[in-house]
């Protein structure tokens, strides 16, 4: 699952691992920080189940972060 933004000016890989599973999602943005958050939630939501756990996975740190500027 890829999300893309017209005029975007980042794209970030963002991996989470949360209980025992590790999602990775490429996602593009306008801001880097708002670009990194957001493949942050879409990674947690294929890793965690329900409001709680992602609410939780989101303040792990990711296991890999790499963002460019386009």
């Amino acid at each position: 699952f890829t999300t893309i933004w017209k005029g975007s000016n980042y794209e970030c890989e963002v991996c989470i691992k949360y209980n025992d599973r590790e999602v990775c999602q490429k996602v593009e943005g306008v801001e880097k920080q708002e670009t990194i958050m957001t493949g942050i939630t879409t990674a947690c939501g294929g890793a965690a189940n329900g409001m709680s756990e992602n609410i939780e996975c989101q303040s792990i740190p990711p296991t890999k972060l790499e963002c460019r500027e386009l």
